[in-house]
Order: C-alpha cells, then structure tokens, then sequence
C-alpha cells in the first residue's frame, strides 16, 4: 500500500470478500446481515480459534463482537499509517547512520595518516624521555652533591 486510498480500497474490498464469502444462513435458515463481520466468518481463515479472536479484537473497536465497515477501514488506516511512520523513522535512521558512518570514516583515515606522519617524531622523543629520566638518569662526571643527614649517619653506610 503506497497511499491512504489504496488502503481504504484494501480495507472494502476485504470486508467484502469475507462477507461475501460467508454462508449467507446460519444452521437455524436464518440469513446473515452483510453489513457486519463476526468472528465465525474469520475461523476458516486461521489455524486455531485463538488466533482468530486475537485478529478479530484487532479490528472490532467497540466490542460489540461484530466488525462494521467503518472499523474495518479505520484499522486498515492505522496499520498503513503505522507502517508508514516505521518506514520513515527506519529510512531517517539509515541515513543518520550513513553520515556517522562517513563522519567515522574520515576521522580514522585522518588518524591514521597523522599515525604516519608523526608517528616516528612521537616515539623517538617518547624513547628519549625514558632514557634520559628511567634508565640513565646520572652519567659518568655527572657532579651528584648529597647533604648529610641531620641524625649525624655516615654516608658511606648510605
């Protein structure tokens, strides 16, 4: 279904075809009014007698147990409607997620080139810093002054 029309001829011509469909007289030879779906005329259309009524509550509104014209297009209305409304948000989602997507993309290529460029420059000064600070702190001639404690130790026992 594309538009609201085409949903409103969807919902007449169902109505018509289940009533239509129907056996016009129940077991007593009385003859049913066609202008109302109850919920015998749905059991052939499903599995179990469940189902059917789950169906059935979906269209009759005002649980009057029987299916008018007007319930059946309005239902048929709000189920397009809701399709609709799912559709739109999934499209809107789908092109949120593109331009994140691209948004990501370009800052990881961005990240990768400056990896490239910088990267070399990052890690020598990286490993100039632990050399100088970690594993080489003092050099031989380096002067090294120690004050003496004030409790009077030796400093050779230091």
């Amino acid at each position: 279904m594309s538009t609201s029309h085409r949903a409103k001829t969807l919902a007449k011509k169902l109505f018509e075809f289940i009533v239509n469909s129907r056996n016009n007289y129940n077991e007593d030879g009385i003859k049913f009014d066609k202008t109302h779906i109850i919920v015998n005329d749905l059991l052939r259309f499903f599995s179990n007698e469940d189902e059917t009524l789950k169906a059935f509550s979906l269209f009759d509104k005002d649980g009057n147990m029987e299916i008018s014209r007007r319930e059946m297009k309005n239902t048929v209305l709000k189920i397009f409607r809701e399709r609709r409304n799912v559709m739109s948000a999934l499209f809107d989602t789908e092109n949120a997620l593109g331009r994140l997507d691209l948004i990501l993309m370009v800052t990881a290529s961005i990240c990768v080139a400056l990896a490239f460029l910088f990267g070399n420059a990052a890690k020598n000064l990286f490993d100039s810093i632990l050399f100088v600070f970690v594993v080489h702190p003092y050099d031989t001639g380096d002067r090294v002054f120690i004050k003496l404690p004030e409790n009077g130790m030796d400093p050779k026992f230091m």
